[in-house]
């Protein structure tokens, strides 16, 4: 078929993929003229997307116990995560199951944890933690229990806005209430679980 320029500025006798490569730039396309449905599936990278887009979703479990018998924080998961986004914000959910008991000879117990995070090794900012007091953390507490030991499953969620595309370092750690004869173990009565999503800013 011929092409043809017709008087009311139209073009026909055009075949498809008959226009070269590379002629049709930005320009030439009309506003919202790339319908929905012409859009290849997984077309659209990550940092294309809107605001409050999950951009990637990191999971981690730790099915090793960590027992805690002092009154040092030790960390019983961590998991890393390099940003697409530098404006990106990042919702961090860790669960565990928690075992607790007291051997000593106080008559009450407990314990908690807290969730942190590191930019690239640096300094440690805190997101969320239990309370505590000059003898330690007790988000779980207690007092006067007859069978000296509990179990549970306790989750936190962490919201942090790092503004970095360096590597961040997402960490949970804890430590029973008292630093001897109370006993805090993590990941006991369930594995422990961490997910991290990023989530398209600002």
């Amino acid at each position: 078929m011929a092409i043809t320029i017709n008087g009311s500025g139209t073009v026909t006798g055009v075949s498809v993929g008959g226009l070269p490569d590379g002629i049709v730039d930005a320009g030439t396309l009309a506003s919202n003229s790339v319908e929905t449905a012409k859009i290849a599936a997984n077309a659209v990278t990550a940092a294309k997307r809107g605001t409050g887009a999950i951009l990637q979703v990191v999971p981690h479990t730790n099915t090793t116990n960590v027992a805690v018998t002092s009154s040092t924080y030790t960390t019983f998961i961590t998991k890393d995560i390099t940003p697409i986004a530098q404006d990106s914000r990042f919702i961090v959910v860790v669960t565990t199951g928690i075992y607790m008991s007291e051997t000593g000879s106080q008559n009450h117990y407990g314990g908690g944890w807290t969730l942190s995070r590191n930019i690239g090794g640096g300094s440690i900012t805190g997101l969320i933690g239990d309370p505590q007091d000059s003898n330690g953390p007790y988000g779980h507490f207690y007092y006067y229990h007859a069978d000296k030991q509990q179990a549970a499953i306790d989750t936190r969620i962490g919201y942090d806005s790092p503004n970095t595309t360096s590597t961040v370092t997402y960490y949970a750690e804890g430590r029973p209430y008292y630093g001897t004869g109370n006993s805090i173990t993590f990941g006991a009565t369930s594995d422990t679980q961490m997910v991290i999503y990023e989530v398209a800013g600002p």
